[in-house]
């Protein structure tokens, strides 16, 4: 939850079934990889400029034929002045577009000070790319700005392939993959370790069934270089 401005410093997942094969959780070690990454020019340019969240939101009202979700059910407002006051709030930059969508867009630093390791860490969610739809049909036809989620540069660039692929590649690079069995628990800092799921298939007669925990609400404090 790198994307808003108060998250939740500590995650819990607990274990109670996993299928034989696939299904595993990977945590990534957010100090490392933040080193490598300020070793490059994406990641002195994060440092400088952050990052640009894009949401787009179809109207409950309208006639979009791909939907995601709708801004009234997104944030339980009814009305375009309540969403407006909320994005006032907020401090995000609204758009209304066609058809009643609207588009949010706001700035992050992409680095967060964490106050017991006294370093800055990488702190953005590479999850809201608009990459994420290239396989869901049939966001996987829209272009990214268009997308449900997209991550930018700070100044509205788009990331370029080198650049995604590059930041995939880093956190391979400092992945820990968690093959949990029935009744393991796994408690983290949100700030210290990155988490996700590869894709797995299920078998007949398999299950996979976790459950998930976060407190601890931190507001972002930003970096301090």
């Amino acid at each position: 939850m790198s994307y808003l401005s108060r998250f939740p410093r500590c995650l819990a997942f607990g274990c109670q079934a996993i299928p034989a094969w696939g299904g595993e959780t990977f945590f990534f070690d957010n100090l490392s990889l933040t080193r490598e990454i300020l070793q490059t020019d994406i990641g002195q340019r994060f440092r400088k400029d952050g990052v640009r969240y894009v949401r787009n939101l179809t109207d409950a009202t309208g006639s979009d034929d791909i939907v995601y979700k709708h801004w009234q059910d997104a944030f339980g407002v009814s009305t375009r002045e309540e969403m407006e006051n909320l994005a006032r709030r907020e401090n995000w930059t609204l758009e209304w577009k066609e058809n009643g969508r609207a588009r949010i867009s706001y700035w992050r630093e992409a680095y967060e000070y964490n106050e017991a390791l006294e370093e800055n860490l990488f702190f953005v969610n590479l999850s809201l790319l608009g990459a994420y739809f290239d396989d869901w049909h049939p966001f996987h036809t829209l272009p990214y700005e268009a997308r449900p989620f997209n991550v930018a540069h700070g100044d509205g660039t788009p990331f370029t392939e080198p650049e995604t692929e590059y930041l995939v590649r880093v956190f391979d690079n400092h992945c820990l993959p968690i093959f949990r069995k029935p009744g393991w628990i796994a408690m983290l800092d949100n700030e210290r370790w990155a988490h996700a799921r590869p894709p797995f298939t299920l078998q007949p007669g398999e299950i996979r069934k976790l459950g998930a925990m976060m407190g601890n609400p931190k507001d972002r404090v930003g970096a301090r270089f």
